[in-house]
């Protein structure tokens, strides 16, 4: 599938190199179309956090990693000050799952 989707194309510019990330989900009933896509949506980024031009299934550990690194984010865009010096997220769990 990953080599049927790559390839090059000539623009007026140069040439221009097409790879695709893939997110695959299993889909189990009862489900709605909102919750695929969110799954398929996760999986797709997982692909290309595993160097673009991949393929990744869904598994339900992908959305606990999320939603972390989420809260990591939000925290990090916190102003920091000394009362609010505390770091509930650890980031070390978060990098040795990815």
């Amino acid at each position: 599938m990953l080599a049927g989707l790559a390839g090059s194309f000539s623009l007026s510019r140069g040439r221009v190199a097409v790879t695709a990330s893939i997110g695959i989900v299993k889909i189990m009933p009862p489900t709605t179309a909102d919750r695929v896509l969110r799954d398929a949506d996760l999986a797709m980024y997982e692909a290309k956090s595993a160097g673009r031009n991949q393929l990744a299934i869904y598994e339900g550990k992908m959305h606990v990693r999320r939603a972390q690194r989420l809260e990591l984010e939000t925290e990090l865009r916190e102003p920091w000050t000394p009362s609010s010096s505390r770091c509930t997220t650890n980031r070390s769990s978060i990098r040795a799952q990815e």
